[in-house]
């Protein structure tokens, strides 16, 4: 259903001035012809990008980049992709050898980190040519940096507003195409993610020019008017998908099991408090009790009993109708306030994307917490015995 709103508002490049904001690691975490060396690689990249831009008429595009900070609530799912195993490689020279098993590069943190690093050296030590009077902006580490055409030379200047706190690209794009939106008319976010089209649609009242998405390779390429979906769903539902799809399941929370988005996306639709409820979710980082008691109906409505709130009698009353696998029901009260936690604070990331500076509590007092490695894990209870 969510995709479906998004085919709605489906448009041709837009006209005018344009910015082009670009995930710097699904660019090059799709590369499949990889140059030789690392040098031939920044140099491809950066002609890539600004041949894209100039013959699309983009003046602007933002190339903008992850942090991987050592504790994380992305450890989890960064850990699953990197299995196979990583090697961190240095990069000292433009003639290093690019590794063959590239996958196997970009599944490591410090190999993105240390790339991104390379890039920005070798692109503004670059001919000032090479950007055909493209203005580029190079997020990396914590710095944002403008590369433009002066005098003949390559410019550098860093970017201080946009200095970012920000863990992921997802969420950095959207304070990128705010700052563009103050000089352009029309921004386009381009991303293969749709955590990414929620947040930008979340933020569509806090930037002000036309604002689009970018999705899909080839033929399959769709560009979603984000000011047309909104006027097709409503200014509530922009601000409330964000806060369903970090309650019902994403990178960083868990799904309730057998329940699917769409079937809870109806179920969601058909009382126009769960609307405000779930636009409620991440405002702020701490919950309130009307906040979680809406929560605890809305999950009681999800397993077949709408109007209660009670998710400990429902459990309760399904098992004795004979669930008695545990995936059948729902999470008791004290698993689900540490779900709630979980879910209000990467709502909280996401709805406040245009920030450039979160300053984000400790994630271990939302429902996360370090083993005695000092690992990354999911507090999943608190208690540890319930009595129902």
């Amino acid at each position: 259903m969510i995709e479906d709103e998004k085919q709605d508002g489906s448009v041709d490049f837009p006209v005018g001035d344009k910015a082009y904001i670009f995930d710097a690691m699904a660019i090059l975490q799709t590369l499949t012809v990889l140059p030789a060396t690392f040098g031939e690689l920044a140099t491809d990249l950066l002609a890539k990008i600004v041949n894209t831009a100039v013959s699309l008429n983009f003046s602007r595009v933002d190339f903008v980049c992850d942090r991987h900070p050592e504790k994380s609530i992305k450890n989890l799912e960064r850990d699953k992709r990197a299995m196979g195993g990583t090697n961190v490689i240095r990069i000292y020279s433009e003639q290093q050898r690019v590794p063959r098993q590239w996958k196997k590069f970009m599944a490591s943190g410090e190999n993105k980190e240390e790339i991104m690093k390379f890039i920005f050296n070798t692109w503004r030590n670059a001919d000032s040519q090479a950007l055909k009077g493209v203005e580029v902006f190079l997020a990396h580490e914590d710095k944002c940096h403008k590369l433009t055409e002066l005098l003949g030379d390559m410019s550098c200047t860093e970017i201080e507003e946009l200095s970012c706190d920000h863990e992921e690209a997802d969420t950095r794009m959207i304070a990128h195409a705010r700052h563009a939106s103050l000089s352009y008319s029309n921004v386009i976010v381009k991303s293969p993610d749709t955590d990414v089209f929620l947040i930008a649609l979340n933020a569509i009242n806090d930037i002000i020019a036309n604002l689009f998405f970018e999705t899909g390779k080839g033929n399959a390429t769709r560009i979603i008017s984000l000011n047309k979906t909104k006027q097709h769903i409503g200014e509530q539902w922009c601000s409330s998908l964000i806060g369903f799809h970090a309650f019902t399941g994403c990178d960083t929370t868990s799904a309730f099991y057998g329940k699917g988005k769409v079937k809870a996306l109806k179920i969601a639709r058909t009382n126009d408090e769960y609307a405000i409820l779930f636009g409620n979710l991440g405002k702020t980082v701490t919950l309130s009790t009307q906040l979680k008691n809406g929560l605890y109906g809305f999950v009681c409505h999800l397993y077949g009993y709408e109007g209660r709130s009670d998710v400990n009698s429902v459990r309760y009353e399904m098992f004795k109708g004979g669930k008695y696998d545990e995936e059948l029901l729902p999470p008791n009260q004290d698993s689900l306030d540490n779900h709630i936690r979980r879910a209000n604070y990467q709502c909280y990331i996401w709805r406040h994307a245009v920030q450039p500076i979160l300053r984000l509590p400790d994630f271990c007092d939302h429902g996360w917490k370090l083993d005695e490695e000092g690992n990354v894990t999911i507090n999943w209870m608190s208690q540890l015995f319930h009595t129902s």
